[in-house]
C-alpha cells in the first residue's frame, strides 16, 4: 500500500467517531451507496440459490460462538461442497431475506478471509 493511501487509511481510523465512512467517496459513488449495492446483489443471489436444492441460504444473527456484532445479521450460503460465503447484513435488510433458512447460529466455524469468499463465489 503507498504512503498517501497509508496516511488517509491512518485518518479515518483516528477519526471513525466523528465521520461517517458511509459519505466518502470515489468521485462516482460513496461507500454507503457501493455497501448498498453489494447488499442488493447478494440478496438476490441468495434468494436465486435458496431456490436449489444443493444450496442451504441460512440467515442468523449468531456466529458459531454465538457472539453477536450489533446492528448486523450474517446471511449465508452453504455450497454443495461444504464451502460456505457468508456477509454481515444491516439489520434493515432482514426482512428482505425472508426466503432464507433462519438457524440459531452460523455453522461457519472460525474466520474466513475475502479471499476465501471471493474463491467461493467463483465456484458458484
Amino acid at each position: 500500500m503507498n504512503e498517501i493511501v497509508a496516511k488517509i487509511n491512518q485518518e479515518i481510523k483516528e477519526s471513525i467517531k466523528q465521520i461517517d465512512t458511509d459519505l466518502i467517496s470515489d468521485t462516482w459513488h460513496t461507500f454507503g451507496e457501493l455497501y448498498k449495492h453489494r447488499s442488493i446483489l447478494y440478496i438476490k443471489l441468495c434468494k436465486e440459490l435458496s431456490l436449489k436444492k444443493d444450496f442451504l441460504v441460512f440467515k442468523t444473527k449468531k456466529h458459531d460462538d454465538e457472539s453477536i456484532m450489533e446492528g448486523y445479521f450474517i446471511l449465508g450460503i452453504k455450497l454443495p461442497d461444504n464451502s460456505y460465503i457468508s456477509y454481515h447484513m444491516n439489520n434493515e435488510d432482514w426482512d428482505l431475506c425472508e426466503f432464507a433458512q433462519e438457524i440459531e447460529k452460523s455453522p461457519i466455524k472460525g474466520k474466513h478471509t475475502s479471499n476465501d469468499t471471493l474463491s467461493n463465489l467463483l465456484k458458484i
